[in-house]
This record gives structure tokens, sequence and C-alpha cells, in this order.
């Protein structure tokens, strides 16, 4: 298992995994329903991505048995919930940087 440093350092590469956390924040969902969330067009994207959150463990897929059938649905984990936070504090501190840098007034 991969630890939050790796994590992070992959989530600030990778935009369509930052994609499918994010959606996931907003809730569980069903596969079809996150790769819409997600804006990702083929199903092959969202496969490929949730293959490569899963190498760091940042989601959780809960597999259900109703009366009637089965069903499965992913959800951000809390590993999955701090890197996404981080990744994303790293990122804006990033952008302030390079913004004094552009300014005329620096």
């Amino acid at each position: 298992m991969a630890d939050i440093e790796e994590a992070i350092t992959f989530l600030l590469s990778r935009e369509k995994e930052r994609k499918v956390l994010e959606a996931l924040l907003r809730g569980r969902k069903s596969f079809t329903e996150l790769r819409k969330a997600a804006g990702l067009k083929y199903n092959e994207e969202l496969s490929r991505a949730l293959k490569n959150l899963g190498r760091y463990v940042l989601y959780d897929h809960v597999y259900r048995k109703g009366e009637d059938k089965a069903y499965s649905y992913y959800e951000i984990n809390l590993l999955g919930r701090e890197s996404l936070n981080i990744s994303r504090e790293i990122e804006a501190h990033v952008w302030r940087i390079m913004e004094k840098r552009s300014s005329p007034w620096r």
C-alpha cells in the first residue's frame, strides 16, 4: 500500500483521477453515476482512473445484496479525502506563488 505522500504526488499530476475523487466527495455513486459526475465520456476512462486510484486505496468499492438484485457503489474514504484536500491546498499555494511572481508590484 502506498503512503499519503505518494498519493498526493500522484493526484497533483492526474486530472482525471482528481475529477473522480471530486465527484465522490459529493456522495457515493454507481459506476455510471460516477462516470457522468466526473465528466468522463467512456467507461474505459473511468475503469483506468479507478484502477490507478486503487493503487493508493483512495476509495472504497462497496457491494450490497438487495432482495431482488446485487449492486455496488463507490465512495471516497478517509485517505482519499485527506489526500485530495492536501493536494488542493498545495495547488492553491503554488498558484498564489505564481501570481505573486507575475505581479508588477512584487
